[in-house]
């Protein structure tokens, strides 16, 4: 698969619309936005755990001044966390750049359900478990990706 797979023109068959451009643009800047914040994640753990420590406790030592064997376990749990935002924002990218940015109903789909997926569990679990400064920074990350959807939302009109 070469660079210019993707920017084929679609078979005449296929139901395309017009997407702003900003739209396309604001999408591929908050997907990359996604992945670097996954990489960070991963790359740097003692900055993640430092992160989430003033986040969650409004201390940046708490979350490192665990026992050695339990700051390992966060750090894992961070990496894998953040293995998973390279991954799903990876996905969003590609299809942004690709599918949405073409108008084909079907990115736009799989952009605008894959959030609430992640967003309601997640935010959900984070709240009951007394956790809200990760709900409100979840929230942030919804407004990032959900207000161009959104916005876009006529661009891609049920058949």
């Amino acid at each position: 698969m070469n660079a210019n797979t993707f920017d084929k023109p679609l078979p005449s068959t296929a139901q395309t619309h017009v997407v702003a451009a900003v739209w396309v643009s604001w999408l591929t800047v908050a997907t990359a936005f996604t992945v670097l914040f996954g990489l960070v994640m991963v790359l740097l753990p003692d900055l993640t755990s430092q992160a989430f420590g003033l986040l969650l406790y409004q201390d940046a030592g708490r979350l490192v001044s665990h026992p050695p064997e339990a700051l390992a376990y966060i750090q894992l749990a961070h990496a894998v966390m953040g293995s998973l935002m390279v991954g799903w924002g990876a996905g969003m990218f590609l299809v942004t750049r690709t599918l949405f940015k073409r108008g084909e109903r079907v990115g736009w789909q799989i952009l605008t359900y894959s959030i609430p997926f992640w967003y309601v569990p997640d935010t959900l679990f984070s709240l009951i478990s007394g956790f809200w400064p990760n709900a409100l920074m979840n929230t942030g990350f919804v407004v990032m990706l959900m207000v161009p959807l959104w916005a876009s939302r006529h661009a891609f009109p049920p058949r």
